[in-house]
């Protein structure tokens, strides 16, 4: 989707962004195809057919956010590593945010609320990253 251009702007004022997607509160101004694809995306009575089948792709990382969203694997890192999460400072952060490569490296800026103990250290540097 393009990040720029009033098509962009007037349906994002109308139904949000594709986030609101798993938002299973209706609105009375939704379309009734927008209300179909809401209910397929996350429905357990379509089997999360969207979900699965969907992959996103990180780009630059500036829409993806790092613990939340499905990026790696198909689950997300805060259902993975949820110990490390608690502890972070960076909730709501995007990937891009939180990291970068640098000569062919992924190199994280991850800050955390307290110092990690060392298995949590290990968890981070061998199975996160």
């Amino acid at each position: 989707m393009e990040n720029k251009g009033k098509w962009k702007e007037v349906l994002e004022s109308k139904y949000g962004s594709w986030r609101n997607l798993n938002d299973f509160k209706i609105t009375n101004n939704e379309s009734l195809w927008w209300k179909d694809l809401r209910s397929v995306y996350g429905s357990m009575k379509h089997n999360d057919w969207f979900e699965r089948t969907v992959m996103w792709r990180v780009g630059e990382g500036n829409k993806i956010r790092f613990w939340e969203d499905k990026w790696v694997g198909g689950t997300s890192l805060i259902s993975t590593f949820l110990r490390l999460y608690e502890i972070s400072n960076c909730k709501g952060s995007t990937v891009g945010e939180l990291g970068g490569w640098t000569h062919n490296e992924w190199v994280q800026n991850i800050t955390w609320r307290r110092t990690r103990l060392e298995w949590e250290k290990e968890i981070q540097e061998h199975d996160l990253m």
